[in-house]
């Protein structure tokens, strides 16, 4: 189903789960992108190291679309860099932040400290 959302993120259906905290697990953010939509989590209190880490072994499980939610009071520049490289963006503020195919990758966040 394409729509301005599928196009944007590079999912194959207009639906983005929920980073909510504990509840979203890297196992339902995986199991959303592998049906398609745009699997999240919260990276909320990760050191640069543990977002790599998170981030890597999620990205080895699936080749759908994942995003990882920092909030714009707590962003450590370091955590941003670390997930930046990976394969995508980094969304602040409205809208998504996943992971789009490489040829599509960008960053656009800014920290407001």
């Amino acid at each position: 189903m394409a729509t301005r959302y599928t196009e944007l993120t590079g999912c194959r259906v207009p639906v983005q789960q929920a980073p909510m905290g504990s509840v979203s697990t890297t196992a339902l953010a995986v199991a959303v992108a592998q049906a398609g939509g745009v699997g999240s989590i919260t990276v909320l209190g990760m050191s640069p190291g543990q977002v790599d880490k998170v981030l890597g072994g999620m990205a080895a499980r699936t080749d759908g679309v994942l995003a990882a939610n920092f909030l714009t009071g707590d962003i450590d520049p370091e955590a941003v860099a670390a997930r930046r490289w990976r394969r995508g963006r980094t969304g602040c503020g409205p809208g998504p932040g996943s992971w789009p195919r490489p040829s599509r990758a960008r960053t656009r966040c800014t920290s407001r400290r």
